[in-house]
């Protein structure tokens, strides 16, 4: 409904601005495609110097349907219906050219109907439409386009309107009663309070004219007392210049106090600022010397695993930090490649199709955005395998050369292993046979490696930044049998 009333609001507004306000302008409508094949609805903006980076575009579709949004310089597509997710793009480059136009990927029969491209700046909005045929539905559908186009905006209007007079009239009329009958009930309170304090007030009348009686009584008595008053104020009014001259000469000490009190807090001041310096400097130097210190043990450690050839050995306490965020990943059968075989508790993937030059893969069900963890994969003697994280949970193979949204390690004919990525593809030296792999995710530090879960020796890292969720990625090859074997994480 709320979609429905937005465009609405669209078609009332394009038409009250005039013909001659209108620099949008659709090109080549109707548009005729056939199904499967990529449409491109062109919208421009008919002056040429015209820059719609900073301005919203909307396509509406069949039905008043939101089909692409684009605001504050990049897509926003939560409103977006489904049958359209994934299929809708505007040409980012042509966009300070001012051609907002939308390309429809692998149109369907359904998509086929009246489209609506509004432009929307600060002050006003500019909206044009277009009709997408296909060939064999194109003749009957122009013989009712100018019909709808001549009576859809009018009728809707006119029903909006009755049906927001109708509502407001009911409203009115509700709430017009509502505010008479508080009113009511709101007299005939303010009658019984009126009632009540008519009652007190006699009552305290009869109060007042005792006391009145007995004031008069008290009255002489004050007389006489005043005069005794009167005698005592002329004694406290020579006690008064007495104290005021005490007064003054402690004014005169308290002045001279202030400014010897001043003096010591500017002192104190400057003691304060003092340790503070004295402070940093220490801490400064404290730093200093646990740099050179730890400085001096890192380059104490790396000489000793040279000579000792343990370079890349994970010690005790950073093996603990590594392993100790372990999670348990279950490869999705969903997601997993007709060849391949997920057993049935997941810890088991295993090719079962035909040999070929494909990579099939499975992704976990678990995907990642933030934090750290870790886990173990067992690969055996198999001679070909891929492991690592994916930002693609739908795809059921590794592409050969994989571009954006892969870090791989992949072994090739037993021998071979290399890290792949967006970044480039580098081999990577093995000292030893691994046939248990350890693979740690750190998404916000960005960083993936890969260990000898047996050895505890680091292979490789990836560093860089992850976008969004990522995903474990499985895959057996396709050359043999044996299993890629998913296993609990123990610390040894």
């Amino acid at each position: 409904m709320t979609r429905a009333v937005d465009f609405l609001y669209l078609l009332s507004w394009a038409g009250s601005v005039g013909a001659d306000s209108l620099t949008v302008k659709v090109l080549g409508s109707p548009l005729i495609v056939r199904e499967g094949e990529d449409a491109v609805l062109p919208c421009l903006f008919l002056s040429p110097d015209t820059n719609a980076e900073s301005l919203e575009v909307k396509w509406y579709g069949v039905q008043e349907t939101l089909v692409h949004t684009y605001l504050d310089h990049k897509d926003v597509l939560d409103a977006q219906i489904d049958k359209y997710k994934g299929r809708t793009s505007l040409f980012q480059e042509e966009l300070r050219k001012g051609n907002v136009s939308l390309q429809i990927r692998g149109v369907r029969i359904s998509d086929k109907g009246s489209y609506s491209c509004c432009v929307i700046s600060a002050k006003q909005m500019y909206c044009d439409k277009l009709e997408l045929h296909f060939p064999e539905t194109f003749e009957i559908s122009m013989q009712w386009a100018a019909i709808a186009n001549s009576l859809l905006v009018p009728v809707i209007v006119i029903a909006a309107l009755c049906c927001c007079i109708r509502k407001l009239t009911k409203e009115t009329l509700k709430k017009q009663n509502e505010n008479v009958e508080a009113e009511k009930k709101a007299l005939q309170k303010e009658n019984e309070r009126l009632g009540r304090e008519n009652e007190r007030l006699g009552k305290e009348k009869q109060d007042l004219q005792k006391k009145n009686e007995t004031l008069a009584i008290e009255k002489q008595t004050a007389q006489a007392e005043k005069q005794d008053l009167q005698k005592k104020n002329e004694t406290l009014e020579i006690e008064k210049q007495t104290a005021q001259a005490e007064k003054q000469d402690l004014q005169k000490k308290n002045e001279t106090l202030a400014i010897e009190k001043q003096t010591a807090q500017a002192e104190k001041k400057a003691l304060q600022k003092e340790n503070e310096r004295l402070g940093r400097e220490n801490e400064r130097l404290g730093k200093e010397t646990l740099k050179k210190q730890k400085e001096n043990v890192e380059a104490d450690l790396k000489d000793l695993r040279q000579k000792t050839n343990t370079v890349g050995y994970v010690l005790d306490r950073e093996w603990k930090l590594i392993t100790e965020p372990r999670v348990k990943v279950t490869p999705d059968p969903d997601t997993a490649s007709p060849s391949l075989t997920v057993s049935e508790d997941g810890s088991l993937v295993r090719f079962t199709g035909e040999r070929s030059e494909e990579w099939p893969s499975v992704v976990g069900r678990e995907g990642f955005t933030s934090g750290r963890c870790y886990w173990e994969v067992e690969v055996g003697e198999k001679g070909y395998w891929v492991l690592g994280v994916s930002t693609h949970p739908h795809e059921k193979s590794i592409p050969e050369k994989p571009e954006e949204g892969y870090w791989l390690v992949r072994l090739v004919k037993g021998k071979t292993c290399r890290a792949v990525s967006q970044s480039g593809d580098q081999i990577v030296q093995l000292e030893k046979i691994c046939k248990v792999w350890g693979v740690y995710l750190d998404h916000e530090g960005g960083r993936l490696s890969f260990y000898n879960a047996e050895t505890r020796f680091h292979i490789y890292t990836f560093e860089g930044s992850f976008p969004g969720q990522v995903y474990p990625i499985f895959s057996p090859g396709s050359y043999d049998k044996g299993p890629l074997i998913i296993q609990r994480v123990q610390h040894t």
